[in-house]
């Protein structure tokens, strides 16, 4: 009987679930992703320089449409709060084609 082939998951590097969604959405759920310091925050905009195509292939993969939290924070300069604002993810603005493009 013919085997089906299996792809393997993505590598992720040194990134966790968490570390990904934190840096897609812009949340910590679980306290799992890098936390709220100011020093936390130069390890993610580390982290989103080393792997920013990961990411925008994390959220396009659990949030189509979104736009990427640490693309708005890190690269446009807005503050937390309005890049949070940014990256609402209901349905209705995710679905939305004039919203950009991660």
């Amino acid at each position: 009987m013919p085997r089906k082939v299996r792809k393997g998951k993505i590598r992720r590097g040194f990134l966790t679930d968490g570390q990904l969604r934190h840096l897609a959405i812009g949340c910590d759920f679980f306290g799992d992703g890098f936390g709220r310091e100011d020093t936390d925050e130069q390890v993610m905009r580390e982290a989103w320089a080393k792997n920013r195509s990961l990411v925008a292939d994390y959220t396009r993969e659990h949030w189509p449409g979104a736009i990427v939290y640490a693309r708005l924070r890190f690269d446009r300069g807005l503050s937390r709060d309005a890049a949070l604002a940014a990256c609402d993810l209901s349905w209705r603005n995710a679905a939305d084609p004039r919203r950009e493009e991660v």
